[in-house]
């Protein structure tokens, strides 16, 4: 069984490349929704869901339940669907895993 995402593992250089700017202290993970496993990026320390792996720049800004854009199930604790490693790997976010890991 493949262990979950932890931050050693994000590669914040290219996220950042990617989003095109810094907030100075960002906190990021992945999560995924709890019906449907579609994965989203979270950067608790400015609350926002990064919606699309291939463009970061209209990210969701969280102001309570967050609900997932491909099948509409509603979270309230985006920290509780926690995804593994393999499960980013092989998705569309692997390039914001270090290639090391």
């Amino acid at each position: 069984m493949s262990e979950y995402v932890k931050q050693e593992h994000i590669n914040y250089e290219a996220i950042m490349d990617a989003y095109g700017g810094s907030y100075g202290q960002e906190w990021f993970f992945f999560f995924k929704c709890p019906a449907c496993n579609e994965i989203y990026l979270y950067d608790k320390e400015i609350d926002i869901v990064f919606l699309n792996p291939i463009d970061l720049n209209t990210p969701h800004i969280c102001q309570g339940p967050f609900s997932c854009t491909i099948c509409g199930a509603s979270s309230k604790n985006v920290l509780a669907a926690e995804v593994t490693l393999d499960e980013v790997k092989s998705s569309k976010w692997s390039w914001a895993i270090k290639a090391a890991v």
